[in-house]
């Protein structure tokens, strides 16, 4: 009887709220700054106020969000600012902006089929291919989710890692891989699960990287696709529903050691392999989360793929696959990203308008040198079990050579 007993919790409890999963409404939005300039080397940023609260120009802002139904849809106007310190970098310098972005309430599979294949070549013309090089969602703080390429054309994530040598546009990402693409506006490439991380006494959005994100619960939804459907943080359910691992990619790169470019060409060097991790063509799966327990469509935020395959990066390191496309490279639904007031500038480098970058080349202020050891203790928290699977790709990923050196 426990399926009936399970179907009258459910029936009894309300349906969820997706206008509850955004933060920084009602004026709640905390003050955080834009760190550029600050012992760095990077222009500071003067957009904003002088402190938190005041006046004047600095590198002070405030996250603000406010959100509305209409018409079932939920209708998103946000300044861009997220609600955790961030820097800039190159592109300096992140200013608030007037975003308008829409979502349906109630998202349609896209089964129309015929489009265009370019950017997205697995989805084999199935489903919409997102923007490459412009925002794809937004995120829960409202500030916009681009898509993997950078400015240049390469894999601006496979770039942070090291994994190819960028000789075109410098370009680097920040605090949990965002930047700003000048008045463009501040964006994430990767990641973004910081948007919910709450940092321990004595700890900045400095000392963030994945690995502190908690790994006992389902992660919340941290942003939201222009189908509709939620992005959810990289810990979700199993297969049996009743334990968690870390959810990851199933796109493997081509290596240069098989003659790939490791990133160089953006999405051209990177293969969908059927099975080798948790997701689909577009970065996304069905079933149940806490929000929707009967099922929904979700895409997930992978930092690493499911693939075995070790990569060696410009140090001669090797290194584990990170999770490309990182959010999303389609739409699962009927998306109107036409419609969509978002911006959509290239992202973060320098040269002519970009901003200052630091003396003596690139510094790379995204800290990827955690705490490891607890990743590696098999989990038993009540139902929980966590699988350390990810716990073993993730310190090859940051081993010796991608460890960054704080700025």
């Amino acid at each position: 009887h426990f399926d009936q007993i399970l179907t009258f919790i459910r029936e009894g409890i309300e349906p969820y709220d997706p206008v509850d999963s955004w933060y920084c409404q009602d004026g709640s939005g905390p003050w955080v700054k834009d760190f550029n300039g600050d012992g760095n080397g990077y222009t500071a940023n003067t957009n904003g106020v002088s402190s938190a609260g005041g006046s004047g120009s600095g590198p002070w802002f405030q996250c603000d969000v406010s959100v509305t139904v209409q018409n079932n849809e939920m209708i998103v106007e946000s300044n861009g600012i997220p609600n955790h310190d961030f820097l800039s970098t190159m592109g300096c310098c992140a200013p608030e902006m007037d975003y308008t972005s829409t979502f349906p309430l109630n998202p349609v599979n896209d089964t129309t089929g015929g489009h265009d294949t370019t950017n997205c070549p697995a989805s084999a013309g199935r489903w919409e291919c997102v923007p490459v090089r412009g925002t794809v969602a937004m995120s829960v703080n409202g500030a916009p989710i681009f898509g993997p390429e950078e400015g240049p054309g390469g894999d601006a994530v496979a770039l942070h890692f090291e994994y190819f040598t960028e000789n075109r546009q410098p370009i680097t990402l920040g605090w949990c891989t965002g930047h700003s693409a000048g008045q463009n506006g501040y964006h994430y490439h990767y990641d973004a699960n910081c948007v919910y991380w709450e940092p321990e006494a004595g700890e900045t959005m400095e000392d963030y990287d994945p690995s502190k994100i908690k790994s006992d619960e389902h992660s919340p939804i941290i942003g939201w696709a222009f189908d509709g459907y939620p992005i959810y943080g990289m810990y979700g359910y199993n297969d049996d529903q009743t334990s968690l691992k870390a959810i990851t990619s199933s796109y493997a790169i081509e290596r240069t050691q098989e003659g790939g470019d490791q990133g160089y060409n953006g999405i051209d060097d990177w293969n969908y392999v059927d099975g080798v991790g948790d997701l689909d063509e577009c970065n996304g799966r069905f079933g149940p989360t806490p929000e929707y327990p009967d099922g929904i469509y979700h895409y997930v935020s992978t930092p690493l793929s499911g693939s075995p395959t070790m990569v060696t990066d410009t140090n001669g390191q090797t290194v584990g696959m990170i999770g490309f496309p990182y959010f999303l490279l389609c739409y699962h639904g009927v998306a109107d990203v036409a419609g969509q007031d978002v911006g959509g500038g290239q992202g973060g480098g320098g040269g002519q308008g970009g901003g200052g970058g630091p003396p003596g080349g690139g510094a790379i202020l995204y800290s990827f040198a955690p705490e490891m050891d607890y990743l590696f203790d098999h989990y038993e928290i009540e139902e929980f079990i966590v699988d350390v699977s990810f716990s073993i790709l993730f310190l090859a990923l940051i081993g010796a050579g991608i460890k960054r050196r704080k700025k």
